[in-house]
């Protein structure tokens, strides 16, 4: 049995707020020596929706996220949703091959990255297949 979401909860981003109501205080995510409560949580998603928005994101836009999985992974995710994108994970170990591949079936808008993860060069590989991307798609660097 499925259960319904709690009241006022109808993306990611709404459940970080609601989680910011009830748990502000607590421990949302650590990593390594990072400890982000519920309320840290909730303002970095806040202003990665504020910034999203600013740039001129138009609902049900697809958003690429290339990140590790740090703690801004999860902000920038629940980011997206809380301003009315869609989130589209990919593969930080993906050769170039894949990564296009990816970016031409998922009709990218934008993409947020890191620039370079376990030296892997993200800015060269999304330039490379640069291309592919949707019309007027944006990158923008995340870390």
């Amino acid at each position: 049995m499925t259960e319904s979401p709690p009241p006022g909860v109808e993306t990611l981003g709404d459940l970080v707020a609601r989680g910011a109501e009830l748990f502000a205080n607590r421990e949302a995510l650590v990593f390594e020596d990072r400890r982000w409560t519920y309320l840290d949580l909730a303002r970095e998603t806040g202003r990665v929706a504020r910034g999203l928005l600013d740039l001129g994101l138009e609902p049900g836009e697809r958003v690429g996220v290339l990140l590790p999985n740090w703690p801004e992974f999860f902000s920038t995710v629940f980011g997206i949703q809380a301003a009315g994108g869609t989130a589209v994970c990919l593969n930080t170990m993906a050769p170039e091959s894949e990564l296009q591949a990816h970016v031409e079936q998922t009709e990218l808008a934008r993409v947020i990255y890191a620039p370079t993860f376990l030296k892997n060069d993200y800015t060269t590989r999304l330039a490379a297949v640069a291309a592919h991307f949707a019309p007027a798609a944006r990158l923008s660097q995340r870390i």
